[in-house]
């Protein structure tokens, strides 16, 4: 056994148990009084403030609340707007798509009524044509009707005829 290292270790354990007693003698000689009572002006200041934090927490708490309902109505009328807008855009779209059908509608309407005004055009232009051959065909129904009339006539009296007949000419 080394015994020199139990001495020194004695020593060590010596020298710190007399350091601690000069901290506890140091703190027996100093004046904690002043430190004590700072301390308890501190401590006792802070029931008030606690009881001031608390009553400045309530009063933040009502006021954020009312600031938060006032939000919630607000989002509440914006999402009512939002929906009666968006009823009013469905009802236009579904106006404006109905709108869009009828116009195609009088459109196809217009196109087929065109189409039968062009018939009509060309049965009117037909007709037209027919009436005038018919008008011309009776036309010279009646010059040569005159015409054979004023021969008879004229037969009678015994000269030739003025106008020859269309038919004739042709």
């Amino acid at each position: 056994m080394d015994t020199s290292k139990t001495t020194s270790s004695a020593d060590l354990d010596f020298t710190e148990l007399f350091s601690c007693f000069d901290g506890a003698q140091s703190y027996f000689e100093t004046d904690y009084v002043p430190a004590f009572h700072d301390l308890h002006i501190k401590f006792s200041q802070y029931p008030a403030k606690i009881a001031r934090m608390k009553t400045y927490n309530v009063e933040l708490k009502e006021k954020y609340m009312k600031e938060l309902a006032a939000i919630e109505k607000r989002l509440s009328e914006m999402n009512a707007a939002t929906e009666m807008w968006k009823v009013q855009c469905e009802d236009q779209q579904r106006r404006i798509n109905e709108l869009e059908n009828e116009v195609i509608i009088r459109k196809n309407e217009g196109r087929e009524l065109q189409k039968e005004y062009v018939k009509q055009l060309k049965q009117l232009g037909n007709m037209e044509l027919e009436w005038l051959h018919t008008l011309e065909a009776v036309a010279n129904n009646v010059v040569d009707g005159l015409n054979s009339k004023i021969s008879l006539d004229l037969g009678e009296v015994g000269l030739a005829p003025l106008i020859p007949s269309d038919s004739a000419c042709r």
